[in-house]
């Protein structure tokens, strides 16, 4: 029984041998035929690209201006949501939101860190306005 398990080995190997020599052959010409195609074609992509690159460019650009169109015109809808608040005493005003921000910068003078809470107390009787920024109490004048 040995003998004929080799014999059928033998004779598959015999013929499989041609058919795995003919699959290197293909194989090799496939990858020849391949690098000659993307040889031939190199020199026209690279036109192409050339030629299209000032499109792309142009396109580029008006996307970009297209985004900062479309930016200040959703800050501006926005700033048109939120009210413009003022403080009035005497012959003075005061607007919130600029002391929103004089409170941010001097709080960032004397401290590191992000702000992660916020309040504002405008004294206009003292000319001051008191905040507690991350449980931290300050004051500025107004």
């Amino acid at each position: 029984m040995d003998d004929k398990k080799k014999d059928t080995k033998t004779e598959f190997s015999e013929i499989l041998e041609p058919v795995g020599e003919a699959v290197v052959k293909a194989s090799q010409t496939l990858t020849e035929i391949a690098k000659e195609a993307a040889k031939k074609a190199a020199p026209k992509v690279r036109a192409a690209a050339k030629q299209a690159e000032p499109t792309a460019k142009a396109a580029g650009k008006v996307i970009k201006d297209t985004g900062w169109k479309a930016a200040a015109i959703t800050a501006e809808a926005a700033s048109a949501l939120i009210p413009k608040t003022y403080v009035q005493w005497g012959d003075r005003q005061v607007s919130c939101a600029d002391v929103a921000e004089q409170v941010k910068a001097d709080f960032r003078l004397n401290h590191k860190g992000a702000i992660r809470s916020c309040r504002i107390y405008i004294k206009p009787e003292d000319g001051m306005a008191y905040y507690v920024i991350n449980d931290t109490e300050g004051k500025i004048p107004l």
